[in-house]
């Protein structure tokens, strides 16, 4: 089989080198120079997983970036962010009017790819057509995101307050009532204190109450006090900073460009050649010694005329 094939690869050398050779060249040129597209991107650096992640699927993410470049990919397919990005590019006007920038964000909102590029940095990139354009719309996107994930933390924050809250609004209850226990006794016993004999239990009960009523709710005004800080950290930490602004750059359409996409289209036209090689291999009907011509016509073969060489035949 092995010499068949060389066979074969020797009498047709000129297509096997057009498909192995050839072809992979005019097409590694064309892709370099026709076949690319046009992508804008920005580097944006993370310093905290977005509170999106805290409370959704990327709460196990491995670090900020990855958080943050899932909970973007989430965020962006929202119609909140669509809202958010057609205002942001208002603000920036983006576009001759309002139907241009509706087109442009809807053509964007579709195309927009988080992806990660180390443990605090996260590249978010669209294609597209006019560069220029695409690079303020990409600034804005940024803008927009930032803005939802604000009002995400926000949210979040309002939450946990309003729950803190209700604690200590029932703990300062219970200070009042304690208050007006003790308040009450003391009414009714008037002129009783420590020094003038031993003190009657229930009042060691009710000051008991009264003392763990007081630190019940300094400690939760504390806790209030110290949420209240954390979440303006927090806010600020999950905003992401543009660290590389955004800029155009050129891609290949096969792979990321370069050598990618290059050993791509030869590893495809290597392919096609096999191919080729072994459709005409299945169609060779050729008799190559004389055992196979004699299998085939069921003849006994009588003579065989060597090949000579141009050099030996005189």
């Amino acid at each position: 089989m092995a010499s068949r094939l060389l066979d074969l690869v020797v009498s047709r050398w000129k297509t096997f080198v057009a498909l192995a050779v050839v072809l992979p060249l005019a097409l590694t040129a064309a892709a370099s120079t026709v076949l690319q597209q046009t992508e804008a991107s920005v580097g944006l650096w993370a310093r905290a997983v977005p509170a999106v992640s805290q409370a959704g699927t990327g709460a196990g993410s491995a670090n900020p970036a990855q958080a943050q470049a899932e909970a973007m990919t989430q965020v962006i397919s929202t119609n909140a962010f669509a809202d958010a990005l057609r205002q942001a590019m208002d603000r920036a006007h983006i576009g001759a009017d309002v139907s241009e920038r509706n087109q442009l964000a809807a053509a964007v909102l579709t195309r927009f790819r988080a992806t990660t590029a180390g443990s605090h940095l996260v590249v978010l990139s669209s294609p597209c057509d006019l560069p220029a354009t695409c690079v303020r719309v990409l600034g804005a996107a940024v803008e927009a995101y930032n803005q939802q994930a604000s009002k995400l933390q926000a949210a979040e924050n309002s939450q946990i307050q309003a729950a803190l809250g209700s604690q200590v609004d029932d703990a300062q209850n219970a200070l009042v009532q304690a208050e007006n226990a003790v308040a009450t006794y003391r009414a009714q016993h008037p002129g009783e204190t420590a020094s003038t004999g031993p003190t009657d239990p229930q009042v060691d009960l009710l000051l008991a109450q009264l003392t763990a009523a007081k630190q019940q709710v300094t400690s939760l005004q504390g806790k209030m006090s110290d949420l209240q800080v954390a979440a303006a950290s927090r806010a600020a930490e999950s905003a992401l900073t543009s660290l590389d602004p955004p800029h155009v750059a050129h891609r290949g359409i096969i792979g990321d460009g370069g050598v990618t996409q290059a050993a791509l289209i030869l590893l495809g036209c290597l392919g096609v050649a096999a191919g080729y090689l072994m459709i005409r291999y299945r169609l060779d009907d050729t008799a190559y010694d004389p055992k196979a011509l004699e299998r085939r016509l069921r003849v006994p073969l009588l003579v065989t005329i060597p090949r000579f060489s141009a050099m030996r035949r005189f």
